[in-house]
């Protein structure tokens, strides 16, 4: 048993309702929220511990096939002109490459032609043939009388050979091949290589992948060359930011870092921490203390471009300001997880990935009179993607997920205040989605408009670990981290970016934050429910090695108790 004097006579008085306290100080229906930074809260505000493969994708977007216009200009002085009534082919075209065709040649029927303006059609038609490499064809003109108005080009087919590969970085040349010869036919196209190629662009260890074409050795064959160039090998960055819980220590350091290509297998060694220098803290809170650190490894499987990994996670935190010496607590999450690209174009890329965790979360409070102790296990299947188009004539960009977890969480709760220590133990299991989506529309040519929503929907009441926080530099920035976490609750924000032509990397920033959540009621506090809304400005500088962000944010509405009326938020990152 236990021996703690000093708090034994506050939960004296307060009874049964110790046990509450381990994970909320209050709930009140209708907007009126606080809780006390845990174990598991710390990892979830901190998603870079957890978090495992993200998909690279392109940011160039494929420019859209326009239907051709005759360019308008007079012919030369004795430059023969004739009327074109209709095209002819001698190669057979598919119904989809007919369709193509058609559109594209439908503004030059019945206009006068030049001999100069053909030659130009005939290489504008081979590119609509090869549609972005579907195929690998070529347009001729061949030398004829043209009779009735009709236009005669000829058709010359070709074949992909083979792929030679350059291998100019230290990823094992075999794995390159295999992700580059990866088709659904026996002979790749070239638009199936130039996706093979963006995905060995993402691959940890290599730099930069371009490609030639080359005349083969068989008719019509084409050799491919794709040259890979290497990757810096090592890279580090540092960060300083007040982005940590106000109870555990708010300003912090972190260091993180990584080796490519750590056995020539395409592999990488990522590792991070986190810590709260006591120096940094205010008066009040310098008692308050948060150390977070993250390992993982992942490689390719040899499965196409598919990767795994495993990772290990720790966070021990003790809190501090008017809640000095009442908490402390540690969480250990492991997990392995996996990853496969689907989809990369110029404009969209897909993954696709999956992972199971682990968690292990122990709180005490009050000298450890009152202990929790919880274990999760998660499996989770998540898609990730990007998608680049255009609006009005201006570019957009839109990134989303969407991650569903089951769980099992158990977890013991002790209570020490007596002579007969009262023990709770729960079993439940649970199911998560997590719905994500971010949309970026160019305005101007230095300004931008962004709408961002996350949500997410359970299945039952979650423990700290596992709810969604509605508060913090990446939700209502008007509030902390800790001014209340929910079970089902969406954030969406919305803001305008204004870039400084004079300044490069400079931008300023306007912005509106409103969020929504519930509680379960099966949970602890049952029913309870919270609105939060803010607004702000904000300023950021991207360099070539150096990042800053800076953010004010104020209330909008009704606040909970024991909210600030503002909020200020700051990153600074360095690569070392």
């Amino acid at each position: 048993m236990k021996v703690s004097n000093r708090y034994r006579h506050l939960c004296h008085r307060l009874g049964p309702a110790c046990l509450p306290l381990l994970g909320l100080t209050a709930w009140h229906v209708s907007a009126q929220a606080f809780e006390l930074p845990n174990a598991g809260a710390l990892i979830r505000q901190n998603a870079d511990t957890t978090r495992g493969i993200e998909g690279e994708s392109a940011v160039e977007r494929a420019p859209a096939l326009q239907p051709s216009t005759p360019a308008e200009t007079a012919p030369a002085e004795g430059e023969f002109t004739f009327v074109v009534n209709a095209f002819a082919f001698d190669g057979a075209l598919s119904a989809a490459e007919q369709q193509r065709v058609d559109a594209f040649l439908a503004p030059w029927r019945g206009r006068s032609v030049t001999l100069a303006q053909l030659h130009a059609l005939r290489d504008e038609l081979t590119t609509v043939l090869y549609n972005g490499g579907d195929t690998l064809v070529r347009v001729t003109l061949p030398p004829q009388t043209v009779t009735a108005g009709v236009v005669r080009f000829g058709i010359e087919r070709g074949h992909v050979e083979s792929v030679a590969v350059e291998n100019g970085s230290k990823v094992s040349t075999p794995r390159l091949k295999a992700i580059l010869a990866t088709t659904s036919e026996a002979t790749p196209t070239l638009r199936e290589i130039e996706r093979n190629m963006r995905v060995v662009e993402g691959v940890p260890g290599v730099g930069s992948v371009s490609s030639t074409l080359a005349t083969g050795t068989e008719a019509g064959g084409t050799i491919v060359g794709v040259d890979v160039t290497p990757a810096d090998r090592y890279y580090a960055s540092a960060t300083i930011d007040n982005s940590g819980s106000r109870q555990a220590g708010w300003r912090r350091v972190g260091v993180s870092g990584g080796v490519n290509n750590l056995l020539g297998l395409g592999d990488q060694l990522q590792a991070s921490v986190n810590f709260t220098p006591r120096f940094m803290q205010t008066s009040s809170g310098e008692e308050g203390r948060t150390r977070l650190g993250r390992l993982s490894y992942d490689m390719l499987t040899g499965l196409g471009a598919s990767r795994a990994g495993i990772a290990y996670s720790h966070v021990d935190y003790r809190l501090g300001e008017e809640f000095s010496g009442l908490g402390t607590g540690s969480a250990d999450v492991a997990s392995v997880y996996g990853s496969s690209p689907l989809i990369r174009t110029a404009n969209a890329s897909l993954d696709l990935g999956a992972s199971m965790e682990a968690w292990f979360t122990s709180d005490e409070r009050l000298d450890n009179i009152l202990e929790s102790r919880q274990r999760n296990y998660v499996a989770s299947m998540r898609a990730d993607g990007n998608y680049y188009g255009q609006w009005g004539g201006r570019r957009n960009a839109t990134q989303y997920s969407f991650v569903t977890s089951y769980g099992t969480t158990t977890q013991k709760e002790y209570d020490y205040t007596t002579a007969n220590p009262v023990y709770v133990d729960r079993r439940s299991n649970f199911l998560k989605i997590e719905p994500t989506a971010t949309f970026i529309q160019a305005l101007t040519s230095t300004t931008q408009a962004t709408l961002s929503v996350h949500g997410q929907w359970a299945s039952r009441s979650l423990n700290g670990s596992q709810q969604l926080g509605l508060g913090g530099p990446t939700a209502v920035r008007a509030y902390d981290q800790n001014t209340a976490s929910v079970d089902d609750g969406v954030i969406a924000s919305v803001g305008v970016s204004q870039f400084i032509p004079p300044l490069p990397g400079v931008a300023l920033q306007v912005f509106y934050d409103e969020a929504h959540g519930r509680i379960r009621n099966d949970g602890a506090m049952t029913g309870a429910s919270v609105r939060l809304q803010g607004y702000g400005v904000g300023a950021s500088y991207t360099g070539k090695r150096v990042s800053a962000q800076i953010s004010y944010a104020m209330r909008a509405g009704s606040a909970p108790e024991h909210a600030a009326r503002q909020q200020t938020w700051v990153t600074l990152t360095a690569a070392i």
